[in-house]
């Protein structure tokens, strides 16, 4: 099933299909958390390792490539975990 914009709100947790630059079949679930909704895609909250610290972006990406956080105690675990 495709989502689309109205299937999401501010605050919410969700998943999203990251595919890397230049493809190559490879992709990845990554948390995230909506930050806003805009015209055509959706802004949300990511956290990325650089130099051996995780530290929060801000991407705006499809609703086509995400989709509503189903288990939201082992997101907690997991965030709790890498210290989110």
């Amino acid at each position: 099933m495709a989502y689309q914009l109205k299937d999401f709100a501010p605050g919410q947790e969700v998943n999203w299909l990251y595919e890397a630059r230049g493809g190559w079949g490879f992709t990845r679930v990554v948390m995230a958390k909506v930050v806003r909704i805009g015209k055509a895609r959706v802004v949300i909250e990511v956290h990325e390792k650089a130099d051996r610290v995780w530290v929060r972006k801000e991407k705006a990406v499809k609703p086509e490539k995400l989709w509503p956080c189903e288990d939201l105690e082992k997101r907690a675990q997991v965030r709790r975990m890498f210290g989110l």
